[in-house]
């Protein structure tokens, strides 16, 4: 959205246009995560009609943002009753870690943005659906290649940080990447205007992650309960992204599955997008 756009654009469809850019996408968060893209339609006709579209659009997101966030605030008491005050510590602890760890994810959201638009502007969009899987599957790797390094070493890192058990560690940082990779399919949704899915994707991960880490936590699995019930969540949450995304980008069709060709190709050079790399350079 260039400030063009934005100053020719009623100031009321601006305000309800940028509700789902400015909603916090991290789990947990509780205010505003500003700096994301103002996605206005060039094809809308101004006043009320833009700004009604605009509300039914961005309404379910808006609403989602605030369940999810509503539902945080649930778990957060809950868990100051359920868990011993040491247990509560650690799980703070892990908490901090999570959300230290997690953030670039709204940066990814941001940058999947403003690289689809990009290429929107210039003519390359048939190349998003391309380059989209080929760094979720490049990033999918990475998530798994860094939960495997932090589960064998999640005894040094238990020590480190003093903690008994090493599977919560492991729990919340395999989480943590899950999350940034979640970011990249909430940015393709937000790019395509999926506000709906986006808004069931907050609410499914919200969900997910409650009643996975209530069950865990009064099963007696204490704070490494309620890290490995947010992975839960966030591995949940991610899968159904990916689906929506994948949906949203292919006319409806769902993901299928690749062949291992297809994944050791990701880490390859892609002539295509190469070539297009090129073409900017000149």
């Amino acid at each position: 959205m260039t400030d063009s756009e934005t100053a020719e654009a009623p100031a009321a469809e601006v305000v309800v246009e940028s509700v789902p850019a400015s909603m916090a996408l991290a789990p947990n968060a509780v205010g505003p995560n500003l700096g994301a893209e103002l996605l206005l339609d060039a094809q809308a006709r101004p006043g009320v009609e833009s700004m009604r579209s605009g509300l039914l659009q961005a309404g379910p997101l808006a609403v989602a943002g605030v369940l999810a966030n509503g539902a945080s605030v649930v778990l957060t008491v809950a868990l100051a009753r359920l868990l011993a005050p040491h247990g509560y510590g650690v799980l703070n602890q892990l908490t901090g870690l999570y959300l230290i760890l997690s953030m670039p994810g709204s940066a990814v959201v941001v940058a999947v943005v403003r690289r689809v638009t990009m290429w929107h502007e210039d003519g390359s969009g048939h190349l998003v659906r391309r380059w989209a899987g080929r760094v979720h599957r490049q990033g999918t790797m990475l998530v798994l290649l860094w939960a495997v390094i932090v589960f064998l070493s999640r005894h040094g890192v238990a020590v480190l940080l003093n903690q008994q058990s090493g599977i919560g560690i492991a729990a919340i940082l395999t989480a943590a990447a899950f999350f940034v990779l979640l970011s990249l399919d909430r940015g393709l949704l937000q790019a395509h205007r999926g506000y709906r899915p986006l808004a069931a994707n907050l609410v499914i991960e919200a969900s997910v992650r409650v009643a996975a880490v209530l069950a865990l936590v009064l099963a007696g699995f204490g704070p490494s309960g309620a890290a490995v019930g947010v992975l839960i969540g966030e591995i949940v949450a991610t899968a159904h992204a990916r689906y929506a995304a994948v949906r949203a980008w292919s006319g409806g069709q769902g993901p299928r599955v690749r062949a291992a060709g297809g994944w050791a190709a990701a880490v390859r050079p892609d002539p295509v997008l190469g070539a297009d790399r090129a073409a900017r350079r000149t």
